[in-house]
């Protein structure tokens, strides 16, 4: 079983990892017994996260919406519009309309992406940037080979690489 955490999440929202893993376990409905995790019950329902019943735990909209896809029409379309429509030579890389038969299975591929991991959308989009910035624009990709291969992680991973390799001092 594996549990990401988007840091960003935890200050936003003020949490610990050990409450924010009892908010998967009980949006997904595993029963995290058999690790140690220590919760913290009365802030979690104070902020709104939980309601605590006499036996369970419940999670409230607020505790579901940590893990749901947000405005995914907003994403999506921050998405579509922000990949080229063609590449210099002309070829397409994608409808001009979000209304085309291309755009509803982007879209659907997309929204699995998502709901995989609700908080990716900003790393796609960074992704994407990097991308734009280092590609020759004859070569692109169709958008749609772009969200099946996850090409953002190759361009996040480099771009963080290149990062840490800058910082790196040698000893």
């Amino acid at each position: 079983m594996i549990v990401k955490i988007d840091l960003e999440v935890l200050k936003k929202e003020d949490l610990t990892p050990d409450d924010y893993v009892f908010l998967w376990g009980l949006f997904y409905k595993i029963n995290l017994d058999i690790i140690e995790i220590y919760p913290n019950f009365i802030p979690l329902e104070e902020k709104g996260f939980i309601k605590i019943g006499d036996d369970d735990y419940i999670l409230s909209n607020q505790g579901r919406s940590l893990f749901e896809p947000q405005g995914i029409e907003a994403k999506f379309l921050e998405f579509w519009t922000s990949y080229p429509i063609r590449t210099p030579t002309g070829r397409g890389l994608r409808d001009s309309s979000s209304d085309t038969k291309q755009a509803g299975v982007c879209k659907a591929k997309y929204e699995k992406v998502l709901k995989k991991n609700p908080n990716i959308h900003k790393s796609v989009m960074k992704g994407l940037t990097e991308y734009l910035k280092v590609s020759d624009k004859r070569f692109l990709v169709a958008i749609e080979v772009f969200i099946n291969q996850e090409m953002w992680n190759k361009y996040i991973n480099e771009t963080e690489l290149k990062e840490d390799l800058g910082t790196t001092q040698a000893i």
